[in-house]
Order: structure tokens, then sequence, then C-alpha cells
């Protein structure tokens, strides 16, 4: 199974709603709830294409799918349903919606991705 070739760039440019790539999953972490309103957990994750990588949010009730292991480091996505969230810095990011597992993956990081967002501070993934 591959992954598809410069799919953070066609999710920014947020032009095709039925363009469901493939993508591996090269980090999670859970957001801390600092406001104690008990509120749904959240999950931030970071999706990459191989060539870029896009940090993003795990919609809510998708979180038992990490607790359960589905989603985990490294695993390949099909991404179903998704939207692209631009903040007011003009950053864009994406919220997982629906998703298909597409396989364990290689049990390593494909490529050295970069960041998508210029100007983001790049971050260090090893495999």
């Amino acid at each position: 199974m591959f992954i598809t070739a410069g799919a953070i760039g066609r999710m920014l440019d947020m032009s095709d709603s039925t363009f469901t790539p493939i993508v591996q999953v090269i980090h999670t972490k859970r957001i801390v709830n600092t406001s104690g309103n008990g509120a749904d957990e959240r999950w931030r994750i970071v999706l990459s294409d191989g060539i870029h990588y896009l940090f993003g949010l795990v919609a809510p009730q998708l979180a038992p799918k990490i607790h359960s292991g589905e989603i985990t480091r490294h695993c390949l996505l099909r991404l179903d349903e998704f939207i692209v969230h631009v903040t007011q810095s003009g950053q864009k990011t994406v919220v997982l919606l629906g998703y298909r597992k597409m396989g364990t993956g290689p049990g390593a990081m494909i490529g050295i991705p970069q960041s998508s967002n210029s100007g983001q501070s790049t971050h260090q993934f090893t495999s």
C-alpha cells in the first residue's frame, strides 16, 4: 500500500471535496484539557505524505480509536472525511472526521517530510 504523493498540498488547496488521500500518521499526542469543564478528550495528529507533514486534530468521536490502538504511529489512513481549518495567523490544520485504516504501515516513517506551513517551526520526527 502506498501513500498518496502530494497529498498534503492537495489537502491544503481545499479545492477537491472528493479527495480521499492515503497518508501516514507520524505522531499523536493527547491535548490536556486545562479548562476543567469536562470537555471531550482531544488528540493532536501529524499526517505525512512522505514529502510534507501537517498538524491536525482528531475529532473527539475518534479518540477511542487511538486508545484501542487502531490509529497508531506509522499506520496508513485513507482520509474519507476531513476539513481544513485556517487559523487567525494563516496557518492551516486538518481536522480528521472519518477514515479507513489501510494497514499497519511499514513500521517506520516514510521519507523525510518537511513542514507544509511556511514560517512554522520545524519539528524532527524520528522513525
